[in-house]
């Protein structure tokens, strides 16, 4: 017997048709969303040059440059 697991989109609750855009940090905050919705997450990314393979270090060191423009005045 097959399971059959019913993904519905975090944003607007539609059922999402092929396979969701997950976006969280870590495991407990993870947000599915169908591809309308999870464009914009998927722009910023491309935007910032990351990609898939990329490893955590990238995304810190992005955080920190965020970070340290923010404070100087």
């Amino acid at each position: 017997m097959k399971s059959m697991r019913v993904t519905k989109c975090d944003l607007c609750k539609k059922n999402i048709s092929g396979g969701p855009i997950v976006a969280g940090v870590g495991y407990l905050r993870n947000k599915e969303f169908c591809g309308k919705c999870g464009k914009p997450v998927l722009d910023f990314l491309k935007k910032h040059d990351f990609s898939v393979a990329d490893p955590m270090d990238k995304i810190k060191s992005f955080i920190k440059r965020e970070k340290s423009a923010r404070l100087t005045p």
